[in-house]
């Protein structure tokens, strides 16, 4: 094969991988024109989705809020357990008790205050 079969055989190659690479490239383009509408489209469930996201996201936000309570509520629970000081404090605050070294004034209601 001389010189010019060469050049001739490269040519050909060269023309015949152009010819490829716009196949390759007309067909992804063809692709991409036949999915952009299938992106841009919404799904006939699309508000469904959106709107159980949205309570997701508002079951999270609940949970997480549910989460810091039952934190500060093992924390008491911890405390009225171990701690008596904590434990005093709670049966003086609701079953109002008294030591009994402790005076106690009760004051009657005036018939003008309002009562509570």
């Amino acid at each position: 094969m001389d010189l010019s079969e060469k050049k001739t055989s490269l040519q050909e190659r060269a023309k015949r991988e152009e010819k490829t690479l716009q196949v390759f490239v007309g067909l992804f383009l063809l692709s991409l024109l036949l999915t952009i509408p299938r992106w841009t489209v919404k799904h006939p469930h699309h508000e469904e989705a959106e709107a159980m996201l949205a309570e997701v996201e508002r079951l999270r936000a609940e949970n997480e809020i549910a989460s810091g309570r039952n934190v500060m509520l093992w924390r008491e629970v911890e405390a009225l357990s171990n701690d008596p000081r904590a434990q005093a404090r709670q049966v003086r605050d609701t079953l109002h008790y008294v030591r009994s070294d402790e005076l106690v004034f009760v004051f009657p209601r005036g018939v003008n205050e309002s009562t509570r």
